[in-house]
């Protein structure tokens, strides 16, 4: 996927495309556990490719932007209660995101 930070904003472009302010940004934890999945709301899946909208198995609506399932996840949580849980293909990306958006 392609993600940036620009302008104290987080972008995460392409398919459930999402802006998040930096400053809303209450929560980071990389090598995160996703938590279990119930249903995809609004989504894609495909083998490890797991992006859109999903709710976990205890009723709680979140954003995946998951691409593999060998990489660390990071967790996000925002002052809207938003979950969103991403990662990349590149390991080395993945490994480092959690630490770039403390930056």
């Amino acid at each position: 996927n392609n993600t940036m930070i620009r302008n104290d904003t987080l972008f995460i472009k392409g398919s459930y495309a999402k802006e998040i302010p930096i400053s809303s940004i209450i929560y980071i934890k990389g090598n995160a556990i996703v938590p279990p999945i119930g249903i995809r709301t609004n989504g894609i899946s495909f083998g490890a490719y797991n992006v859109g909208h999903f709710r976990t198995k205890d009723q709680k609506d979140v954003l995946l932007y998951l691409h593999s399932d060998e990489t660390n996840v990071t967790h996000i949580k925002t002052s809207n209660n938003e979950g969103v849980f991403i990662n990349f293909k590149d390991p080395a990306k993945s490994a480092g995101f959690s630490n770039k958006l403390k930056e």
